[in-house]
């Protein structure tokens, strides 16, 4: 028993030492792993904010290109817009430029030559057969005529003035004065028909013919107030 104990307690140092060694190793092993050295957490730390950097700077480039698309989109839209308002304001000006045009064409100048030129033509188909007619008057409306100059001479007159209404509608503007004295015409013999057949001295017949002569008077009044020199 005393030869042994030597031994055994050899053993048990043997023991003790290599379970020393081992707890030391692994003790020192994680505490190696779990803290990095200064190098390691500089570049860790580096890295980590060049891939900050570069998310953010991705990020406000993607938002400056969105906002970019953004208002050029909006410019392009106002830019249109602009153009179907002044499109439609140009087609506005031409229609408006087409109707005074028409408004010049039809009143101050075809309303007025369509007026007399009717007028002088009815006045030759009426008065141009009186003349071979002295006898059938005096016929139909007794008594006979008894003063042939003043048959004729009213013809004669009254032919001259459908010759004035045919030069008139050749040129409305130049001879526009001359519609004054074509009004007074149709006014004394509508109205004189009107008078003389109240008083019971005239027939019918005749007193439709002077209601023509109001109707192309009241005409000739329109055709000088359409031939104002203000309607150019």
């Amino acid at each position: 028993m005393e030869q042994s104990s030597p031994l055994v307690k050899s053993q048990h140092r043997d023991v003790e030492t290599s379970a020393v060694a081992n707890h030391r190793q692994s003790t020192q092993a994680p505490h190696q792993w779990q803290i990095p050295s200064k190098t390691m957490i500089r570049s860790t730390v580096a890295h980590s904010c060049v891939v900050g950097s570069s998310i953010v700077i991705t990020s406000h480039l993607r938002m400056a290109i969105s906002m970019a698309c953004i208002m050029r989109c909006r410019r392009e839209e106002g830019m249109r817009r602009k153009e179907r308002q002044m499109q439609e304001l140009r087609q506005v000006r031409e229609e408006t430029a087409l109707r005074a045009t028409c408004h010049k064409m039809i009143m101050p100048h075809t309303f007025p030559k369509l007026v007399f030129l009717v007028a002088g033509v009815y006045g030759l188909a009426v008065l141009s057969p009186q003349y071979f007619m002295e006898g059938q008057t005096g016929r139909d409306f007794p008594p006979p005529i008894n003063h042939p100059e003043y048959f004729y001479g009213f013809i004669g007159v009254a032919l001259a003035w459908q010759v004035v209404f045919l030069l008139i509608a050749r040129d409305v503007q130049r001879y526009r004065l001359f519609i004054l004295p074509a009004v007074l015409e149709k006014l004394t013999w509508g109205l004189a028909t009107l008078v003389l057949y109240a008083q019971g001295r005239l027939a019918f017949a005749v007193v439709g013919f002077g209601i023509i002569d109001l109707i192309l008077g009241t005409l000739f009044v329109a055709a000088f107030y359409a031939t104002r020199p203000n309607q150019h």
